[in-house]
């Protein structure tokens, strides 16, 4: 079974809270093309994906799938890594160093270094992909689903 989780906040919680405990993987998609202007919004989600503790016990697997590719002015998935990697870094650090419940703070990674996908338990993957009928660019889409099915 594919999810595809709406955009609308109160409809994904809900989907997501509804359907996690039978995922055997997550596709976080991202517009290569927009992602500049909502680093941001695209990090806070992230996050809290990254922080759900189904997702971090089970160590379900993530794929950072960045599309629009075929067009000129796309951040690559490498880019877009790197980013993000500043962007939770920021966040993380913003978290650490703010007072309240600690048991409600989720820090991702190694608190003590800059922060790194790799450093996570769960396996996190970025692919650059596209779907415009003249350039369906999805093989390594396929072939990630492929490994976690």
């Amino acid at each position: 079974m594919l999810l595809d989780l709406p955009g609308f906040d109160r409809l994904r919680n809900q989907y997501w809270e509804k359907f996690k405990f039978r995922a055997k993987g997550i596709i976080f998609v991202i517009d290569s093309l927009n992602f500049m202007s909502n680093v941001h919004n695209v990090a806070d989600l992230l996050y809290h994906y990254l922080c759900d503790s189904f997702v971090v016990s089970n160590r379900i697997p993530v794929l950072i799938a960045c599309t629009k590719q075929d067009e000129t002015r796309a951040k690559s998935a490498k880019v877009i890594s790197s980013m993000l990697e500043k962007e939770l870094e920021t966040r993380i650090g913003a978290l650490d160093t703010t007072s309240g419940d600690e048991n409600s703070i989720q820090i991702l990674g190694d608190p003590d270094s800059s922060f790194k996908f790799g450093d996570l338990k769960n396996s996190i993957d970025f692919a650059d992909c596209t779907c415009v009928k003249e350039q369906k660019n999805l093989n390594n889409i396929f072939a990630w689903i492929n490994s976690i099915a």
